[in-house]
């Protein structure tokens, strides 16, 4: 194994360690209600290998096929907002890249074997 290949897979090991559900950093909130959602942070491999430039981008197509949405707020970025919180009012939707779309599927497969290793499920 090369320098480089070793360096990614420490990288790779290090974002399972963070993926830690324990970590509060592991969770996206809903910024009116307080719910939480387990969207842990993979590395900068994953994401180069899933063809998605920034967890950003990634977090709001993940968000989205979870029926959260990113509502664009006048700061930077937006609010993450869960389904029960969402209003008709709620127009300034960001909405997913194709990119990012596209990187979810090898993402939720990631988060699934996330919370394979950490023994954790949501309701």
């Amino acid at each position: 194994m090369t320098t480089e290949e070793q360096r990614e897979q420490r990288r790779r090991e290090f974002s399972e360690g963070g993926a830690n559900p324990k970590y509060n950093s592991s969770h996206a909130k809903c910024k009116r209600c307080g719910k939480t959602i387990y969207a842990p942070m993979p590395s900068n491999v994953h994401l180069k290998e899933w063809g998605c430039p920034t967890w950003t981008i990634l977090i709001v197509a993940y968000l989205d096929d979870r029926g959260w949405k990113v509502v664009r707020t006048e700061r930077f970025g937006g609010d993450f907002v869960c389904p029960d919180c969402l209003t008709d009012a709620d127009k300034n939707i960001v909405h997913p890249l194709e990119c990012a779309t596209k990187a979810n599927e090898p993402y939720k497969e990631w988060v699934e074997k996330m919370r394979q290793k950490y023994q954790y499920f949501e309701p």
